[in-house]
């Protein structure tokens, strides 16, 4: 009966428990280590993704050109305030609005 008890479980031998208590302590320590991150975690080297924000939008009638004169009299006031006007629209549109006409 010792002889069958003694092979189920092994002897209790006092430098067996010290070295399983100490092994025990060790797994126990590096379980708590704090995980050092990789330097480049998955997604931070990666192109950030560009939000794209709905358009803004403006009348044209809305939109003030600077024109020194409050009438065109002729075809050179006519190309200098079509100039204008399109400087104007485009500076609109640069800044990411939409014209409505």
């Amino acid at each position: 009966s010792q002889h069958l008890e003694s092979e189920i479980s092994p002897r209790r031998n006092p430098e067996n428990e010290s070295i399983r208590k100490y092994q025990t302590l060790a797994d126990i320590a590096r379980m708590v280590q704090p995980v050092t991150p990789a330097t480049n975690p998955p997604g931070l080297a990666e192109r950030p993704i560009e939000v794209i924000q709905p358009p803004t939008y403006i009348n044209a009638s809305e939109i003030k050109v600077a024109y020194p004169r409050p009438y065109l009299a002729e075809e050179a006031d006519v190309d200098q305030y079509v100039n204008e006007l399109r400087k104007t629209l485009m500076a609109e549109i640069q800044q990411g609005k939409k014209v409505i006409v």
